[in-house]
């Protein structure tokens, strides 16, 4: 998942992009840990007319679930790891499709800020301040 912003290249066929412009965070629950929270998709025609189904939610739910690190960039090493998922739920967002009038699903992901990593607790001070957004 990109959360530095920025255009990015159309992905491969096949291939799913998760770009999200609300990420939260959590205070420390349950064993001091903080937590982020974001929509990682949902059942749309994204901007390169490729249509997300919720056959492709239910698979990417289960994914996460079952952890996947969240990168700041496309370079994935564990230096730019944001954090590791642990939650996934599919929500009807109450919003229609204005072309097909279709429910649309949005696929809320959650899960742990690598906070041994000082410069993801740095971006998420700055997430949860306020003091960046994204998109």
């Amino acid at each position: 998942m990109n959360l530095s912003g920025g255009k990015l290249p159309r992905p491969a066929p096949g291939e799913f992009r998760f770009v999200t412009k609300a990420v939260t965070i959590e205070p420390p629950g349950e064993g001091g840990k903080r937590r982020f929270k974001m929509i990682a998709s949902s059942t749309v025609i994204d901007d390169g007319k490729d249509e997300i189904k919720l056959s492709a939610l239910h698979d990417l739910e289960q994914a996460f679930r079952s952890g996947r690190n969240i990168f700041t960039d496309h370079n994935h090493t564990v230096d730019n790891v944001f954090g590791r998922t642990d939650a996934a739920q599919i929500m009807d967002s109450g919003l229609k499709d204005a072309k097909s009038g279709a429910p649309v699903y949005d696929l809320h992901i959650a899960g742990v800020v690598n906070e041994p990593n000082p410069r993801m607790i740095q971006l998420a001070d700055s997430i949860d301040g306020g003091y960046v957004t994204f998109g």
